[in-house]
């Protein structure tokens, strides 16, 4: 899992001293956002691995994605015109 530094447990001593121990806000708020992360940790990497899939393909597999969308886009304008407009067939219905 991805864990920025910021989040990361520090040291109990600093240049041979030890810290002060954080205040109960803060280590509650610290507690909240290292469990958000763990939460949501999953999910960004998902959508990190996604993006450079994404990233990695062909001009070829860009073009077949776009051609679907417009399919489909076409056969929803389609059923919306045949809704419409439901007492004759369009040109497409029609037989030949």
């Amino acid at each position: 899992m991805l864990v920025p530094a910021c989040l990361q447990s520090a040291p109990a001593e600093a240049n041979g001293a030890k810290q002060e121990k954080p205040g109960r806000q803060v280590a509650l708020l610290e507690a909240q956002i290292r469990r958000l992360l763990e939460l949501l940790g999953t999910v960004l990497e998902d959508t990190k691995a996604n993006v450079e899939k994404k990233l990695a393909r062909t001009y070829e597999e860009l073009q077949a994605e776009l051609n679907e969308a417009d399919q489909v886009l076409r056969i929803k304008q389609h059923a919306g015109s045949i809704a419409a407009v439901s007492e004759r067939p369009c040109l497409c219905c029609m037989p030949v």
